[in-house]
């Protein structure tokens, strides 16, 4: 505390005066380091922060924009079409920040990081899926190599991930038969689809015998070429562009 006074920083909601152990959020980090290495420290903190939720929303927005694009067809201008998916992007979190305090906001920040680990298992396992599949990329398929880096990798985060959000719920929500009676049915949910999704990757790997499974194997067989996924690909390009 009395470092951080000495730099002019008012840290007295943040850090005790005592030897307390303080939980550590996006908010009290920054604080930390204006306190240790001065104010100038603080602000890279909030640019770097700023910076990182631009990348990511922009990420998203611009992915979302293409595909609306190529499902609808819109003949708007560009920075009319770039407008109002960023808007519609930003306008929330502006509302959010806004209306709610530092610790809500950080504390939401916990919340978005762990819904987005339970979402990026779907992301990776479906790209993993879509570049080993011969029948989809043609001569762009993985090779052997990369299939088997991309399976550490991608059994890895998910993993970790996964070890992250249980972590964040027992945390955060009461020990009570109901909340992990909720989170029990969840689990398997996720469980049964994520399952799905690694035996059809399992498929394009090569395990073709999965797909005499009963029930469930027909939907587990490649139904696509690559030459019609290119055409649809092509296609969706030439609406962006026009």
């Amino acid at each position: 505390m009395a470092l951080c006074n000495e730099r002019g920083i008012n840290a007295s909601d943040v850090i005790l005066d005592d030897d307390s152990v303080i939980e550590g959020d996006i908010y009290r980090g920054g604080i930390f380091l204006g306190c240790e290495f001065g104010e100038l420290y603080l602000y890279i903190w909030a640019v770097g922060l700023l910076a990182a939720g631009q990348s990511s929303t922009m990420t998203g927005t611009y992915t979302g924009q293409f595909v609306m694009e190529g499902f609808l067809h819109m003949k708007w201008k560009r920075w009319k079409r770039v407008l109002l998916t960023r808007t519609i992007a930003i306008c929330p979190t502006i509302l959010v920040a806004i209306l709610q305090d530092v610790n809500h906001v950080s504390g939401m920040n916990d919340f978005l990081n762990a819904l987005m680990s339970m979402q990026l298992p779907f992301a990776m396992l479906t790209t993993y899926l879509f570049t080993a599949s011969r029948k989809l990329m043609g001569d762009f398929t993985n090779d052997k190599k990369n299939n088997i880096f991309m399976g550490v990798v991608t059994t890895f985060l998910i993993s970790l991930n996964l070890y992250f959000v249980t972590n964040f719920v027992m945390d955060n929500f009461p020990p009570t038969w109901i909340v992990f009676t909720c989170f029990a049915v969840f689990l398997v949910f996720y469980a049964i689809v994520l399952g799905f999704l690694t035996l059809c990757l399992l498929v394009v790997l090569g395990c073709e015998r999965l797909i005499k499974l009963p029930v469930i194997g027909i939907y587990l067989e490649e139904r696509y070429e690559f030459k019609e996924f290119d055409k649809l690909i092509t296609d969706s390009v030439e609406s962006v562009i026009k």
